[in-house]
């Protein structure tokens, strides 16, 4: 995998170029600053996907290719750990209220909680 500072720059010029993608790009940004990789690779691929498809902004081949270059930087990674961890009663009804109000499924919400992604599967 590239390194995470060669995408800041690709980064940078989507949300200089492309204001339909900015807001993405701008979290992937935030998320590896902070950090935060596997986020910062969903918002990259999501930024790098939105700015390709406005067709309104006049890309160069090498533009293109740069931008190109962040549609694979991320795949869902196959789950196969579960995480245990107590609550007392009170919590596990607050847990189970906060991600129907979210309409999500309390592994998606606790996903979403820890700035996790959340896919589609997720419910």
């Amino acid at each position: 995998m590239t390194e995470i500072p060669e995408y800041l720059d690709t980064l940078r010029l989507i949300a200089a170029r492309a204001p339909h993608a900015a807001h993405a790009a701008l979290g992937a940004i935030e998320a590896f600053r902070t950090r935060r990789r596997i986020l910062g690779c969903q918002h990259a691929a999501d930024a790098a996907h939105l700015a390709l498809s406005d067709s309104t902004i006049e890309w160069t081949s090498d533009e293109r290719t740069q931008v190109a270059s962040l549609l694979g930087i991320y795949t869902a990674p196959t789950r196969s750990v579960a995480v245990q961890f107590r609550l007392s009663v009170d919590e596990k009804q607050q847990v189970e209220a906060d991600a129907k109000a979210a309409g999500l499924n309390q592994s998606s919400y606790i996903r979403r909680c820890l700035g996790l992604p959340v896919h589609d599967m997720d419910g």
